[in-house]
């Protein structure tokens, strides 16, 4: 009890994340342990065990410490109904994972990381198009979650490339140089050097064909055509001239719609920032995983693209 007395679960709770961080899953645990021992109530200890656990593959353990999180319903809820999906889905529960997502987001209000799992956990049963909706919750509550935009841009590459692309270059915007930055644009590169991929509606693994996007999509389609036929390699001047006439033909064809994230927000925003001369800047920024040019091209562009950061934050005080 003395020892209880003078330890301070805070600091150790510190000291557990800390150890998780680095990878020391065992001895994170221990430490954590000795904190819920001194404060057995806190659902925030009782988070934090359950990832150690989870890292240690004690599937049990994890959703018996998420349950007992539950039943408190506190501010640790949505996370708790994350991590038992995730041990359940661990275990081969694909139902039971989805399921306990969806109550999670029911009892929760809805949670952008629960929208997120669902919609990866409806990509793994080939139900793309509840997968989409998820994805679109998800950048509702959090506009900035970069994941949902690239698997936006997976979803539809083959059935609606243009919303492939903006979608792609939205997760560029907000992770330039991420792991995952490289596959991002060989999205975008597969959209603007090849030949038009749309599979049939029926396939449940892909997004149905959006009839808003059809038109837009022959004149992409048409500007690869020409692309191909005149063999022209693509480099950042090239991507730069594409992308800025996608976006002049989408504001013109496409009928603005609040509710549609590409009609309501992405092409509106993409128009701003060629229209404001900002184009030079925003391809480079979004291309730095594809070519070293562009990466020197921003050095030595410091002031353009710290003017494009304060546009950026003007953009998002208008929200």
């Amino acid at each position: 009890m003395t020892m209880k007395a003078q330890e301070d679960p805070s600091a150790l709770v510190r000291q557990g994340v800390a150890l998780y961080d680095v990878g020391k899953y065992e001895e994170s645990l221990t430490v954590l342990e000795r904190a819920r021992a001194i404060w057995p109530s806190s659902t925030t200890i009782l988070y934090e065990i359950s990832l150690s656990r989870f890292q240690l593959n004690d599937w049990d353990g994890v959703i018996r410490l998420a349950d007992s999180i539950i039943v408190r319903q506190d501010i640790n809820n949505a996370d708790a109904y994350g991590v038992k999906a995730a041990a359940l889905l661990r275990q081969g529960k694909v139902e039971e994972s989805t399921n306990t997502l969806i109550d999670g987001i029911s009892i929760t209000g809805g949670d952008y990381k629960l929208f997120f799992n669902l919609g990866v956990n409806f990509i793994n049963q080939n139900k793309a198009n509840d997968a989409e909706i998820c994805f679109l919750n998800a950048i509702q509550i959090k506009p900035t979650h970069a994941n949902s935009y690239l698997l936006l841009a997976k979803l539809n590459q083959s059935t609606n490339p243009i919303k492939s692309l903006l979608a792609a270059c939205q997760f560029l915007l907000l992770e330039p140089n991420s792991e995952q930055s490289k596959s991002a644009f060989l999205i975008i590169n597969q959209i603007l050097t090849s030949a038009p991929m749309y599979q049939p509606v029926n396939d449940v693994s892909k997004v149905a064909i959006d009839s808003n996007y059809v038109a837009v999509n022959h004149v992409l389609d048409s500007l690869v055509q020409i692309n191909l036929h005149s063999g022209i390699t693509m480099d950042i001047g090239v991507f730069e001239n594409q992308l800025k006439e996608i976006v002049r033909v989408s504001a013109e064809l496409m009928i603005y719609d609040e509710d549609d994230v590409w009609r309501g927000y992405l092409i509106p925003f993409y128009t701003d920032i060629f229209k404001d001369v900002y184009g030079e800047v925003f391809c480079n920024y979004i291309a730095q995983s594809q070519w070293k040019e562009s990466v020197y091209w921003l050095e030595i562009h410091r002031e353009e693209l710290t003017k494009f950061g304060q546009f950026l934050k003007g953009e998002e005080d208008k929200k």
